[in-house]
């Protein structure tokens, strides 16, 4: 099997901590989607997770508890796949890079390591790819597989200099179809009103909304 460039650890490992904020982004995500109202359609018992505030009491599994102190819930097949879309921009803006690494090839480590996150949780990942319009997207899967294609097509991007960031959104506030997570890689050189009105359709539509503002630190402290 061909080895996956953004998921390499010694190349992860070279970039920053990127696994803890991967890590805590990711878990803050299924807290939340967890305590939407679509919770509890399902009663196929699915797993269990541990207890955190504010998850209902009446999931707690007593007699878990009374063999391990300490309080784990019953997640059942509606709450443990949750859909994720992480929308990279791969305009020319995001090739910009003061030091060893662009915004762009971090914006792609970062998403991988997101991915390969959510999908090892058992929950579905896709990519979409886009700078003026949507170049690739790989439909959300839950298979360990879906992670080669992702690196795979990232390696393939062609930066152009159009970006519409705000299209995007729209595009797929009506292509999905079921409720999920929305997260945008971008460092955002758009219009900004636009931008919002997108978020402002997506959370309309239902979903979830994480947006990395990937900036250079030359961007953001001019030397």
């Amino acid at each position: 099997m061909q080895k996956a460039k953004y998921l390499d650890p010694d190349t992860l490992s070279k970039i920053g901590p990127l696994d803890v904020v991967t890590r805590q982004v990711v878990e803050g995500i299924r807290i939340g989607m967890h305590r939407s109202p679509a919770r509890g359609i399902s009663t196929e018992f699915s797993a269990y997770r541990q207890y955190v505030p504010g998850d209902e009491i009446r999931n707690i599994d007593w007699k878990l508890y009374a063999r391990s102190q300490r309080y784990f819930v019953k997640l059942f097949d509606a709450e443990t796949n949750f859909l994720a879309n992480l929308l990279l921009d791969a305009s020319s803006s995001m090739t910009f890079g003061s030091g060893n690494i662009t915004k762009l090839e971090y914006a792609k480590y970062m998403a991988a390591s997101l991915a390969y996150l959510i999908v090892d949780q058992r929950d579905s990942a896709g990519v979409g790819i886009f700078d003026g319009e949507l170049r690739q997207y790989i439909e959300p899967k839950s298979t360990l597989g879906i992670l080669a294609d992702i690196s795979r097509e990232m390696e393939k991007v062609d930066p152009q200099p159009r970006t519409k960031v705000a299209d995007i959104l729209h595009e797929f506030a009506g292509r999905m179809k079921r409720r999920g997570m929305v997260m945008v890689f971008s460092d955002l050189l758009d219009n900004t009103d636009e931008f919002i009105k997108g978020i402002n359709h997506l959370r309309f539509r239902g979903h979830n909304v994480t947006v990395f503002h990937i900036l250079d630190p030359h961007e953001i402290e001019f030397p």
